[in-house]
């Protein structure tokens, strides 16, 4: 690959995002439920091309069926508007539900199950797609952090004929890890630590593969 490309270097494809959200959150008079409204700015770049623009509308509503079992619901509107490829602007809704259970001295299990629409006059982004999810939050603090895995697993139905072949679908399996250093405070906030795992399985030979990721942030410890 250096041969023949000897001018590259690795920082031509480094992947960065940043987000930025602002939520307010309304507890029910019963103490049983609460619901969210939440909006949320992003940008992502590719190498040094500014590739992403998005915003995003949801709202969230958690309902406690029982002390130990939460319903969730939730629903999102997103606009996302590619700066490099401007024909794959795209506007993306979704729905989702999902339970947890609170495990006597064993953390939290988690399930979900969602669906989502992908509006776009392009083939590369216009898609209806179906995902579950489960996630174990434990218990007790894991070498100083604050401990959750998952794993999920997604399907993916693109509208329109990718180039010369037929319509392209996914199949995306996923793992992941994520920790919160609480202890770690500094003015309400604390440091978070994410791994993941994807293996995508496509009809198209270009979006068959596999991809690692390592992400940092900050979350309110209150």
């Amino acid at each position: 690959a250096k041969t023949q490309a000897p001018t590259a270097r690795a920082s031509d494809y480094a992947y960065r995002a940043l987000s930025f959200g602002v939520q307010h959150s309304r507890l029910a008079a019963d103490m049983k439920s609460e619901t969210t409204y939440a909006l949320t700015l992003g940008q992502n770049w590719s190498g040094n091309t500014s590739r992403n623009r998005n915003i995003e509308a949801a709202l969230t509503h958690r309902r406690a069926l029982s002390a130990t079992t939460q319903l969730q619901l939730r629903g999102a509107l997103q606009r996302n508007w590619r700066l490099d490829r401007r024909n794959d602007d795209a506007t993306l809704g979704s729905v989702s539900a999902a339970l947890s259970f609170s495990l006597p001295d064993a953390g939290r299990l988690t399930v979900q199950a969602g669906l989502s629409r992908s509006d776009s006059t392009s083939y590369r982004t216009a898609y209806d797609a179906a995902q579950v999810s489960v996630s174990y939050g434990f218990a007790n603090p894991i070498l100083g952090a604050d401990l959750s895995v998952w794993a999920a697993l997604q399907r993916r139905d693109y509208a329109l004929p990718y180039i010369v072949f037929d319509p392209r679908k996914d199949t995306r399996t996923s793992i992941g890890a994520s920790l919160f250093f609480r202890d770690i405070d500094a003015y309400g906030f604390a440091p978070t630590l994410d791994f993941g795992y994807a293996r995508n399985k496509s009809n198209v030979g270009a979006y068959d593969g596999r991809s690692l990721s390592v992400g940092m942030g900050l979350k309110s410890t209150f």
